[in-house]
């Protein structure tokens, strides 16, 4: 006869089924635990805006989308510990456009399987860290889209006509309004641009937007490095010329 403290193999596999249903809840609870303390030591460095944290430390480049390397780079930045494969698992898991098939171009609907199989190739946009602040932007962007105004004309025509260089809190909340947005919509926005907490914004901080710029500014923006870029050439010949001679 069986002991009593032997357990039927029935109960042995129901045990079995029943963990196998509960472990990828607590992968997945983990996951958000973690991304909410990357969120924080993002948010505490910038005045409590993510978007500051994605674009002068994740998405330096401003390309829109980050990759594995660039979640590592900028959380070691921002002073986050953790496990970044388990973090990269959650943030793709919430991103629509998640780039799962090894080359870095953007599959729809790879999200689903994210939690399984997240290689390194694969891309993630704000929507992931805060997908408010990222409906938040499309929306800004899509205003002046309509209207083909560049980050040039949104700054000299709405937000600084005065030629000041500044555009305060109050004088950026009207402008937006008078755009048709509300009044609440129009104060979580510069939240998200006064990287500086000074409550006022600059052009330099609109430009973390992405709005278009004008042909001359762009071809300023080159010429200048291309300056740069030939002043370290002279220094370096003659520093070589130094050595040699």
């Amino acid at each position: 006869p069986r002991s009593p403290m032997t357990k039927s193999p029935l109960v042995a596999s129901s045990r079995r089924r029943s963990l196998g249903r509960t472990a990828p809840r607590l992968v997945i609870d983990e996951g958000e635990a973690l991304l909410s303390r990357f969120r924080s030591a993002a948010t505490a460095r910038f005045g409590g805006s993510m978007f500051a944290a994605w674009r002068l430390v994740l998405d330096v480049r401003g390309v829109g989308r980050i990759a594995f390397r660039d979640l590592v780079r900028g959380g070691r930045a921002l002073g986050f510990t953790g496990n970044y494969r388990l973090l990269w698992a959650e943030l793709a898991s919430r991103d629509s456009l998640f780039a799962s098939n090894g080359t870095g171009e953007v599959e729809v609907g790879c999200a689903e399987s994210a939690k399984s199989h997240v290689p390194e190739a694969g891309t993630v946009g704000l929507e992931a860290l805060d997908p408010a602040a990222a409906k938040l932007l499309d929306e800004f962007r899509a205003v002046f889209a309509e209207r083909d105004m560049t980050l040039e004309d949104v700054w000299e025509r709405i937000f600084d006509p005065e030629g000041s260089g500044r555009c305060t809190r109050e004088a950026f909340c009207s402008r937006v309004t008078s755009l048709g947005w509300s009044f609440a919509k129009a104060k979580a926005l510069f939240a998200m641009l006064d990287i500086g907490g000074e409550q006022d914004v600059s052009m330099d901080e609109i430009e973390l937007v992405g709005l278009p710029r004008r042909v001359e500014a762009m071809e300023s923006t080159i010429s200048k490095h291309e300056a740069a870029m030939q002043k370290e050439r002279e220094a370096f010949q003659k520093i070589l010329g130094e050595f040699l001679g």
